[in-house]
């Protein structure tokens, strides 16, 4: 499944489960806009339909430790 994401796609899952979503648009130099646009397509690939899905993707996918 990883591999299907780009680079950047991964650096975003891994910062949306870790709770960042507010500050996301700054840290990564995009609009807001673009953090939204990007979570929409990751939510169709990851084959997920809420952000909870992504942040339960990204456990799942060894991308963020859940403990």
């Amino acid at each position: 499944m990883t591999d299907a994401m780009t680079p950047k796609e991964t650096e975003l899952l891994k910062l949306l489960a870790d709770s960042y979503s507010n500050k996301m648009a700054h840290f990564l130099g995009i609009s807001e806009s673009t953090v939204a646009n990007r979570s929409d397509s990751l939510m169709h690939k990851l084959d997920v339909h809420d952000p909870q899905g992504l942040t339960r993707a990204a456990v799942r996918l060894g991308l963020v430790d859940c403990g």
